[in-house]
């Protein structure tokens, strides 16, 4: 069913105008370039509006999103709490300084991409960026999803979480990712909610380590969602969470853990 609109609200009287406005303007899905283009204009012509705005999402768009509308959007929403892109949307230094650096209030960011053909090369771009950047460049997202389809280095994932000490959720459900890279999550981080299903996660013993032993995890973690149906590595093998790891894993589960999701092991 379509969302409800408040625009007619907007012309009843001037009592619900005012309430209206701020849900009107609270959240944006783009679906074409063409509305991106129109509603940056908007924002352009009536700069207050854009103090009203707290999400902005432009996966829809599959990366096609105009780089001058979306640096035009994020400079004009400086009270943005979440953002949606696609990964190749973050195709310029300027816009992942903006995204990163410059969006202080910013809570809240999810990059996906399911075209994993050139993924891998947008990923390392953001990384290598991100690792040039000095110590005082830091990222306010306390929930990052990033479902990219791609593989996941150890460097791509620490120069990620390195810029985000106030990090609290990671979600990199759907990408190739190894224990390694799960260990080079800096132990400064004190992760609350960590989903890492669906991903090809081999040596079930080495990743029941990490969530029994790792500092990010072991003593802050409230809920894990680990669903996955093993790894093949070759013909008829599926190696994943054996019994042992899971009863490892239960016996040493955090007093924090509030829900826990095994499915496939």
């Amino acid at each position: 069913a379509p969302l409800p609109s408040f625009a007619p609200c907007l012309l009843t009287s001037k009592r619900l105008y005012l309430a209206s406005l701020p849900l009107l303007y609270r959240n944006f899905t783009f679906y074409s370039r063409d509305r991106v283009n129109s509603f940056a204009n908007s924002l352009s012509r009536n700069p207050e509006l854009g103090t009203l705005v707290r999400s902005l999402d432009f996966q829809p768009l599959q990366g096609r999103t105009s780089i001058r509308d979306l640096e035009k959007c994020l400079s004009l929403t400086p009270n943005l709490k979440r953002l949606d892109l696609h990964l190749h949307d973050l195709s310029t230094d300027h816009l992942l300084r903006t995204v990163f650096f410059e969006t202080p209030n910013l809570e809240t960011l999810e990059i996906t991409s399911k075209s994993s053909d050139s993924g891998d090369a947008a990923a390392s771009m953001m990384c290598i960026f991100l690792s040039k950047q000095g110590s005082e460049y830091v990222c306010n997202v306390r929930n990052l999803t990033f479902r990219a389809e791609t593989l996941i280095s150890p460097f791509t994932l620490k120069s990620m979480l390195t810029r985000c000490p106030g990090l609290r959720k990671l979600d990199i459900r759907h990408t190739f990712i190894d224990v390694e890279a799960l260990r080079s999550i800096p132990g400064s981080l004190r992760l609350e909610h960590l989903d890492i299903s669906h991903c090809d996660i081999p040596m079930g013993s080495e990743l029941a380590w990490f969530l029994t032993s790792h500092p990010v995890v072991k003593d802050s973690l409230i809920s894990l969602n680990y669903e996955n149906y093993g790894f093949r590595d070759g013909p008829g093998s599926v190696t994943g969470l054996g019994e042992k790891d899971v009863a490892e894993i239960l016996k040493k589960l955090p007093a924090t853990m509030r829900s826990l999701h095994l499915g496939g092991s």
